[in-house]
C-alpha cells in the first residue's frame, strides 16, 4: 500500500509541473497498446481471481511533463475468461500511467469506468 501511496503521490506532483492533457493521435498504435496491455497484466497479478484480457483501447490523453516523462491516461476494454469474477463480460476501465524518459512504464491507477463502448 505504501508503494502505492508513493507512486501515486509522485505522478500527482508531476501532473502539477505538466502541461494539458491532449488527446492521443492514434490509440491503436502498438506503444498504446503495449502500455494497456501491462495495466491489465498488474491488474492480473493483484487480482488472481479476476484475469481479464484486454480487448481493446478505445482512445486516452497525454500529458507531457517538464522533466522528460509522459502521463498516459487510457480507456481500456477487457473480457474476462471462464475463470474470472466477470466471465466474458465485457468491462471498461481507465488506466492511468506515468512513463519516465528510459521507458520505464509504472501503472498509477486502473479502475472501472462507465464509458459507453463502441
Amino acid at each position: 500500500i505504501a508503494v502505492v501511496a508513493i507512486i501515486s503521490a509522485v505522478a500527482k506532483a508531476a501532473a502539477a509541473a505538466g502541461g494539458e492533457w491532449l488527446p492521443l493521435q492514434d490509440p491503436k498504435a502498438k506503444h498504446v497498446k503495449d502500455m494497456a496491455e501491462f495495466a491489465v497484466s498488474v491488474h492480473n497479478d493483484k487480482y488472481l481471481n479476476d484475469p481479464l484480457d484486454l480487448y481493446r483501447v478505445d482512445g486516452g490523453e497525454y500529458q507531457k511533463l517538464s522533466d522528460g516523462s509522459t502521463n498516459y491516461r487510457l480507456r481500456v476494454v477487457t473480457v474476462g475468461d471462464e475463470s474470472s469474477l466477470h466471465p466474458s463480460g465485457i468491462q471498461n476501465w481507465t488506466a492511468i500511467l506515468h512513463e519516465l524518459p528510459s521507458g520505464e512504464v509504472q501503472l498509477v491507477s486502473f479502475e472501472h469506468s462507465f464509458m459507453i463502448s463502441k
